[in-house]
């Protein structure tokens, strides 16, 4: 009995080539256009108008990403109305570049929209460093959170293994580094040893 449907052995299947590129590296755009743009699996960074591929974060960045939320929803008690998410674009209201911290949070009373995106301004931003990213976590990316009111800035370095916690103090911001939240008395995150 002969199978009509199996293919001869010496059958030679075409090579597969699978050769993906960014679509929109470099593309310059405004705040509609790229809320349209569609998902070619690549993420964008947004400097100046101009989209730029973000690398993918290491494991170890992705690890700390994970302890910090797991000890914030534990700490809050896993309330429902404190919303916390981690790598979600975010529209600020000054209509400038959009940004992508590695964790926001918006308490309840916080009136951000949040279908699809956060369209506001989180009460709490963490950035875990990297050697790409941290000059601009500190400098750019700080000066714009300061100016917008975002309450509480978390700065995570696993380099140095340490825990800033910057807090908007009418306009500016006062730096601690105790890796102690003001915004939520009693909760506090530092690194493994």
């Amino acid at each position: 009995m002969t199978n009509h449907y199996a293919y001869p052995y010496n059958f030679q299947m075409p090579p597969v080539t699978l050769e993906v590129h960014p679509r929109f590296h470099q593309l310059r755009v405004d705040l509609d256009s790229y809320k349209n743009l569609e998902d070619d699996g690549f993420r964008y960074d947004m400097v100046d108008g101009v989209l730029y591929v973000a690398p993918s974060p290491f494991y170890r960045h992705n690890s700390i990403q994970g302890d910090f939320i797991f000890s914030l929803r534990t700490f809050l008690r896993n309330d429902p109305s404190i919303r916390i998410i981690s790598d979600v674009d975010v529209f600020f209201p000054d209509g400038e570049d959009v940004l992508r911290p590695d964790v926001s949070l918006l308490l309840s009373e916080n009136p951000a929209k949040t279908e699809k995106w956060i369209e506001g301004i989180p009460d709490l931003i963490a950035e875990i460093h990297s050697p790409s990213t941290k000059k601009s976590d500190l400098g750019r990316k700080a000066e714009r959170y300061l100016r917008l009111g975002v309450k509480e800035y978390w700065l995570l370095d696993p380099d140095l293994s340490t825990v800033q916690v910057w807090e908007n103090s009418k306009g500016r911001w006062i730096k601690h580094k105790d890796g102690k939240s003001r915004l939520f008395l009693g909760f506090s995150f530092r690194f493994e040893k």
